[in-house]
Protein backbone atom coordinates (compact mmCIF):
# COMPACT_ATOMS: atom_id res chain seq x y z
CA UNK A 1 0.00 0.00 0.00
CA UNK A 2 1.57 3.60 -0.82
CA UNK A 3 2.55 6.01 1.29
CA UNK A 4 0.76 9.46 0.13
CA UNK A 5 3.45 12.40 0.49
CA UNK A 6 3.53 16.22 -0.23
CA UNK A 7 5.56 17.50 -3.08
CA UNK A 8 6.50 21.26 -4.10
CA UNK A 9 5.77 21.29 -7.63
CA UNK A 10 5.72 24.72 -9.15
CA UNK A 11 4.80 25.89 -12.10
CA UNK A 12 7.86 27.59 -14.19
CA UNK A 13 6.69 31.05 -16.12
CA UNK A 14 9.39 30.54 -19.28
CA UNK A 15 9.08 33.92 -21.13
CA UNK A 16 11.40 33.15 -24.52
CA UNK A 17 11.90 37.04 -25.42
CA UNK A 18 12.87 38.17 -21.61
CA UNK A 19 14.75 34.85 -19.95
CA UNK A 20 14.91 36.90 -16.54
CA UNK A 21 11.27 37.56 -16.62
CA UNK A 22 10.76 33.96 -15.10
CA UNK A 23 9.33 33.14 -12.18
CA UNK A 24 7.30 30.10 -9.75
CA UNK A 25 3.77 30.08 -8.93
CA UNK A 26 3.65 27.54 -6.37
CA UNK A 27 1.68 24.52 -6.53
CA UNK A 28 1.73 21.09 -4.21
CA UNK A 29 1.14 17.68 -5.80
CA UNK A 30 0.18 14.71 -3.28
CA UNK A 31 2.21 11.58 -4.57
CA UNK A 32 3.46 8.40 -3.55
CA UNK A 33 6.45 7.48 -1.69
CA UNK A 34 7.25 4.69 -4.01
CA UNK A 35 6.85 6.30 -7.28
CA UNK A 36 6.77 10.61 -6.96
CA UNK A 37 5.79 10.31 -10.69
CA UNK A 38 2.64 8.63 -9.89
CA UNK A 39 0.43 11.38 -8.41
CA UNK A 40 -3.09 11.26 -7.47
CA UNK A 41 -3.81 15.16 -6.86
CA UNK A 42 -2.41 18.90 -7.20
CA UNK A 43 -3.43 22.09 -6.20
CA UNK A 44 -4.69 25.00 -7.74
CA UNK A 45 -2.16 27.19 -8.46
CA UNK A 46 -4.12 30.39 -8.32
CA UNK A 47 -4.95 30.19 -4.52
CA UNK A 48 -2.24 31.43 -1.91
CA UNK A 49 0.76 29.00 -1.46
CA UNK A 50 -0.40 28.86 2.41
CA UNK A 51 -4.21 27.68 1.67
CA UNK A 52 -2.68 24.99 -1.08
CA UNK A 53 -0.17 24.04 1.15
CA UNK A 54 -2.61 23.11 3.82
CA UNK A 55 -5.10 21.31 1.54
CA UNK A 56 -2.20 19.51 -0.05
CA UNK A 57 -1.14 18.28 3.93
CA UNK A 58 -4.97 17.38 4.21
CA UNK A 59 -5.56 15.26 1.20
CA UNK A 60 -2.39 12.97 1.77
CA UNK A 61 -3.38 12.79 5.37
CA UNK A 62 -6.92 11.69 4.26
CA UNK A 63 -5.65 9.24 1.91
CA UNK A 64 -3.34 7.88 4.67
CA UNK A 65 -6.25 7.45 6.95
CA UNK A 66 -8.53 6.03 4.41
CA UNK A 67 -6.52 3.27 3.09
CA UNK A 68 -5.18 2.66 6.29
CA UNK A 69 -1.06 3.18 5.53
Amino acid sequence: MATWLVEYWPYVNCDLDDPGAGGERPCFRIVTADDRECWIAQTNPNLPPEVQEEAALLMAEALSQILGV
